[in-house]
Parts: C-alpha cells; sequence; structure tokens
C-alpha cells in the first residue's frame, strides 16, 4: 500500500487537526521528559546490595568473593578492549570495598 493510497479519502481538515494532535502529543511528551530530567536527581538512588553487584551470595564464603571479583573486574576493566566497561568498573569497586569493610571485625 502506498503512503498516498493510506490517506485517500480523508480530507484535509481531518489531515490538519490529526497533525496538530500529533504536534501537541510531541510537546507534551518533550515536558514530561523536562519534568523528568528535573526530578530525577531529588530522587534518592535505589539501595543495591553489593553482593548482587558482585555476583555472589552472601552465604557464600570470602575466598569465593575474591575469586568471583577478579574474574569479573578483568573483564570490565576499561584497559580491555573488547569488555572494557569503566562505569561497571567503578560499581564493581566500590561493592567489593564495601564488602570488605563489612568482613572486618
Amino acid at each position: 500500500m502506498k503512503a498516498k493510497d493510506a490517506f485517500r479519502g480523508i480530507g484535509s481538515r481531518e489531515l490538519e487537526r490529526a497533525a496538530q494532535f500529533c504536534e501537541q502529543g510531541t510537546k507534551f511528551l518533550a515536558a514530561v521528559k523536562e519534568f523528568v530530567q528535573l526530578i530525577m536527581p531529588l530522587a534518592p538512588a535505589p539501595e543495591v546490595d553489593p553482593h548482587r553487584i558482585v555476583g555472589v551470595d552472601p552465604e557464600d564464603p570470602w575466598e569465593l568473593v575474591e575469586k568471583v571479583y577478579r574474574a569479573k573486574a578483568k573483564a570490565l576493566h576499561p584497559d580491555t578492549k573488547v569488555t572494557g566497561n569503566e562505569e561497571a568498573y567503578k560499581r564493581l569497586q566500590a561493592a567489593y570495598a564495601t564488602l570488605k569493610e563489612r568482613r572486618r571485625p
């Protein structure tokens, strides 16, 4: 079906109203996006369990935590060209540091 055929039988007044409706929708979405961007910094960041970031259970032995951390850190390190991800690497480091602090008596 050609584009011309899709609009056949529709008057110019209806097309104009549809265009106005689309324009209003676009303006509304832009306003919502702006509102969300203003509000998001005010919302508290969700608390993420460091065990989950590292990829271990809280009951796992510390040796396994270290092993899994090292493997993930090696894969996520920014110098790794294929899988390097600086943000994820920093989150992993912070989670591991938190777990290490909790482990101390």
